[in-house]
């Protein structure tokens, strides 16, 4: 509420020693009550030196990546509902890059969500620009240059 633009990331691991489906299920939960707009989730594995790596591995194999499926397809859902709120807004972008799609370049919004904008310009590059959101996908969006910060007109 105190900031609605904020964006929240995170990390999570499925198949730690010994998760059975109830403590997935938590994982889930806490998905879909803080809708991160990104989560890089990893299956276990046991690391030497790790305490861990002395625990019992009782996950399967097929269960972890079930379960990394399964979380991943949620976070495509929170993803792409928060950069669809976002159609039709300008947004600040931070161009730092050249998309590998012929003809557009790539930035980042302030809460480092991908946005490809509809042109190639080199001279944009390191420059943040107003871009108005037009499309919106899992973990990114596209939009029109509105304008260079810098108070020139595109």
């Amino acid at each position: 509420e105190l900031i609605p633009q904020a964006t929240l990331f995170t990390d999570i691991i499925v198949g730690f020693s010994s998760e059975g489906e109830a403590e997935f299920q938590n994982t889930v939960a806490a998905m879909n009550e803080f809708r991160f707009n990104m989560a890089y989730i990893a299956m276990y594995s046991p690391r030497p030196g790790a305490a861990s790596y002395r625990w019992e591995n009782e996950v399967a194999t097929d269960d972890k990546k079930d379960r990394l499926h399964r979380l991943s397809e949620v976070m495509k859902i929170h993803s792409r509902l928060y950069n669809e709120s976002l159609l039709g807004k300008t947004v600040k972008v931070l161009v730092n890059g050249t998309d590998r799609k012929t003809g557009f370049s790539t930035g980042l919004t302030e809460g480092k969500l991908i946005v490809r904008l509809d042109r190639k310009d080199d001279a944009l590059m390191g420059k943040i620009v107003d871009v108005k959101i037009t499309s919106a996908a899992d973990f990114s969006m596209s939009g029109e240059l509105q304008k260079v910060r810098n108070g020139q007109s595109q």
